[in-house]
């Protein structure tokens, strides 16, 4: 009984979030593939901090209008290659953006909208680092900077929530996996290689490296071909295997509802990679 009222108020979510995002003009960027680890982390974090469900509906449904605002931004950019963002790209992120201002304003939860505004700005920050990052060299010090772009939302949450251990080591263990979960970008078109493509990187001759080098962004069919030469699906489900035995470990402790939430994160990863599916695949 628990899971099925679970599993029908996480689709009661998705339908306001759909709800929200529609928009006859920006319908191309609203409607895409779910990135479901993501909502069930957000609700697990409200779950465990004790909010009731139509405060637990509204905080999720926020964060994902946010997130979903940043990643259409990031889209359009990948998709003009080289050229401005695309202005459907740019006003279809304001746009998503926008309603969690109305959203939680309605709330009265004037604190969490500047926790997330700030959250916003530190990801633009994260992000112009990450442009400039010497990825090819410092493979770690790229890795923790993606990873400081995929926590930001949840620790700007956390923290609203008050939430205590484990949650801060959680989330950042969450991190990685939503890192490593957005599988091969070079093999999408973009020009920022993901951790995928860092680790295709070091496991490539130096001929390959070479033949990587000599565009940007990488041309797609060599890239994927390399893809299945280095096996980069096997390795990210080995890193997303050890992400979710140390996710489903702190789980253990906590209360029943945020487990469960937990333990969807991981499901849907495991659903993602047992298919070579990156999670982050519109691009």
């Amino acid at each position: 009984m628990f899971t099925t009222d679970l599993e029908m108020e996480m689709m009661g979510i998705e339908r306001r979030i759909v709800e929200e995002m529609d928009h006859p003009d920006l319908r191309e960027w609203a409607f895409s593939v779910w990135n479901r680890s993501l909502l069930w982390l957000t609700w697990s974090m409200t779950a465990s901090a004790g909010l009731s469900q139509t405060m637990r509906d509204d905080v999720v449904t926020a964060v994902y209008l946010v997130h979903r605002g940043l990643e259409v931004h990031e889209i359009g950019e990948v998709r003009s290659s080289g050229q401005p963002p695309q202005p459907a790209a740019v006003l279809a992120g304001d746009f998503f953006s926008s309603k969690y201002y109305l959203m939680l304003a309605k709330r009265g939860l004037i604190p969490l909208i500047g926790s997330l505004a700030r959250a916003v700005r530190e990801i633009s920050e994260y992000k112009v680092r990450r442009a400039r990052w010497p990825w090819d060299r410092d493979a770690e010090g790229y890795r923790s900077v993606c990873v400081s772009i995929e926590t930001a939302l949840f620790h700007a949450l956390r923290r609203w929530l008050s939430l205590s251990d484990p949650w801060p080591r959680l989330i950042e263990r969450a991190g990685e996996g939503f890192a490593v979960a957005r599988g091969g970008a070079w093999g999408n078109g973009a020009v920022t290689p993901s951790l995928v493509d860092v680790y295709l990187w070091h496991a490539a001759t130096p001929e390959e490296r070479r033949a990587i080098r000599e565009e940007d962004p990488p041309p797609a069919a060599r890239i994927r071909a390399l893809y299945a030469k280095y096996n980069t699906a096997g390795w990210m489900g080995g890193q997303l295997a050890e992400v979710c035995r140390e996710l489903r470990e702190w789980a253990a402790g906590m209360p029943a509802a945020a487990s469960q939430g937990i333990e969807r994160v991981c499901a849907h990863w495991e659903s993602c990679w047992a298919g070579g599916v990156p999670v982050a695949k519109e691009r």
